[in-house]
């Protein structure tokens, strides 16, 4: 094996450290495959260095990252990579699907993630977002509903509600106001 084949083999294994670890939520473990000035450009945004990034995991919404294998390109101690992507909802199901586009440095021996892009491929074509789609809004509603009658988070449960809204509740005459609905709060009653 060439020393070239050895960088592309270490950073198709940095690459799929960083799903494992993500998905796992494993975040320290995952912040150590950046670079320490490394970047994440996604969302629209750019999260810089370990404080930023660390954001990143804590405000994520769990779920699992498939990715395909990458095309590696080595220079030295630099590389590029590009890599497809599937990410899956853990709690909507939805799914959201685009590409990585990386600038990748060795460190000590080490290769680390400098700067990663990420680009969704939504109906319309390429962008910085994923397209919102009308079912996974449906979804979070929906799970948000069950969830927050659960915990009790009454004001929370209310904000669901669009006016003008109405709620049947056991055969009784439908509850068409936040003041019904707030003032049946939460004895049992909803469903």
């Amino acid at each position: 094996m060439t020393e070239s084949d050895d960088a592309e083999r270490e950073i198709t294994r940095l690459l799929a450290e960083y799903t494992t670890r993500l998905d796992r939520r494993e975040d320290e473990a995952w912040l150590e495959l950046f670079a320490p000035d490394g970047e994440f450009h996604v969302y629209g945004r750019v999260f810089r260095g370990r404080e930023e990034l660390a954001g990143i995991t804590r405000d994520a919404p769990g779920g699992l990252h498939l990715s395909g294998a990458p095309v590696v390109d080595v220079d030295g101690d630099r590389a590029t990579a590009r890599q497809s992507f599937l990410f899956v909802d853990q709690d909507t199901r939805a799914a959201r699907i685009g590409f990585y586009d990386d600038e990748v440095v060795r460190i000590d021996g080490h290769w680390r993630l400098q700067v990663r892009r990420s680009t969704f491929l939504n109906p319309g074509g390429a962008a910085e977002r994923p397209a919102e789609e009308p079912v996974a809004g449906i979804n979070r509603v929906v799970t948000s509903y069950g969830s927050l009658l659960d915990r009790g988070e009454h004001d929370a449960w209310l904000a669901l509600f669009a006016e003008p809204s109405s709620l049947v509740v056991g055969g009784r005459p439908p509850l068409d106001t936040i003041e019904a609905l707030s003032a049946l709060g939460f004895q049992g009653q909803c469903g």
